[in-house]
């Protein structure tokens, strides 16, 4: 077997990324919860704009949690959010 690195390609597949968590508060909550405001699984939500999450002026604390289904050079992945109806300064 020879091996030819010149023969190798970049693998410009994009990873999938799936939601696998969701906190508030520093609480984990999920659908159905008391005060959640996931109407489904965190996993479930895409980005379909009908998919959304209402959040109260309480639960002003959040982290998502979230996973890739590829880990081909993991380290260079990169991800980015956008959060709609909230005024962002500076760079991400």
């Amino acid at each position: 077997m020879i091996f030819d690195p010149t023969s190798m390609s970049d693998n410009r597949q994009r990873p999938k990324v799936f939601f696998t968590g969701f906190l508030v508060n520093n609480l984990k909550v999920t659908a159905g919860s008391a005060h959640s405001p996931l109407s489904k699984d965190i996993s479930g939500l895409s980005n379909n704009k009908d998919e959304y999450i209402n959040l109260a002026s309480s639960q002003s604390n959040i982290e998502i949690r979230f996973s890739s289904n590829s880990y081909l050079e993991a380290e260079k992945n990169q991800f980015t959010y956008r959060m709609r109806g909230f005024q962002m300064s500076g760079s991400y």
